[in-house]
């Protein structure tokens, strides 16, 4: 997100709303959303199961309604690539092309 933060930050709206599910690795400078009274917020998947909080349940009910909507093709599946079977060659060329930076998509080892 660093990289884009220039951008970011140049073209959201006034009130507008930044979310991030990846850390920056570094600190972010906020100042230049002050004015334009933007809000920042992270967001991440386990945070209602890893503090236990007592909506805990929403999680369960965002994932089952998701997969509804997957499997009556309202949404579509961000995965573009399934190796098989489970093996080191599959797990190389994953890694591999996870870390070309160039992919789109999910990739997925699975056994058949």
């Amino acid at each position: 997100m660093n990289f884009y933060w220039p951008v970011i930050t140049k073209l959201i709206a006034p009130f507008g709303k930044i979310v991030s599910t990846t850390g920056s690795g570094r600190n972010l400078d906020f100042s230049s959303l002050k004015s334009r009274i933007v809000s920042f917020g992270w967001e991440w998947m386990y945070a209602k199961s890893w503090y236990q909080t007592p909506n805990m349940i929403s999680q369960h009910e965002i994932l089952d309604k998701v997969s509804k909507l997957l499997d009556e093709g309202k949404i579509k599946s961000t995965l573009t690539k399934t190796l098989t079977p489970i093996n080191t060659d599959n797990l190389r060329t994953a890694t591999k092309m996870v870390e070309s930076k160039h992919m789109l998509g999910k990739v997925v080892v699975k056994n058949n």
